[in-house]
């Protein structure tokens, strides 16, 4: 993974989505051989419901899966959507919420290769769906038909 594909994601998304990615939310990135993980702290935590809203009104973005580990509690409630591979960049995007049931944290993985995004979406599907409450979930077969067209 490359700097300039970094640079390139803080810059588009800021526009697209400037609640979530401003400059001043940017914290880390942490360098992998094929992927980055980036970190935003928000300076104005959201409602979970709000971060989904926030994905889902996006037009390149697909939502993965929205899940609760129980219903009592607004800890831990967890988001993820894709870019649509038919976009030019390969993006997850992960929430979770805190005490408050706000989104404060997010991680933004960005993927050299469509194949390992794929791979990463499908086992993360699985492993949230079977562990918790499903609110959202894409069916794994939409999963993989978004990689084939």
């Amino acid at each position: 993974m490359e700097q300039c594909q970094v640079d390139r994601f803080i810059q588009n998304f800021n526009l697209n989505m400037p609640r979530l990615f401003e400059h001043g939310n940017f914290d880390t990135v942490e360098f992998y051989e094929e992927t980055a993980v980036l970190e935003y702290h928000l300076q104005k935590p959201i409602p979970m419901a709000d971060f989904v809203d926030e994905l889902d009104d996006q037009m390149d973005l697909i939502l993965l899966y929205h899940v609760v580990p129980s219903h009592d509690i607004k800890l831990g409630h967890k988001c993820c959507a894709y870019t649509n591979p038919v976009f030019d960049q390969m993006v997850k995007i992960n929430g979770q919420s805190n005490d408050n049931g706000e989104v404060d944290i997010v991680f933004v993985t960005l993927y050299d290769s469509l194949l390992t995004l794929g791979v990463e979406l499908r086992n993360e599907l699985n492993e949230m769906t079977s562990r918790f409450s499903v609110q959202y979930a894409r069916s794994e077969s939409d999963v993989l038909r978004d990689f084939i067209k």
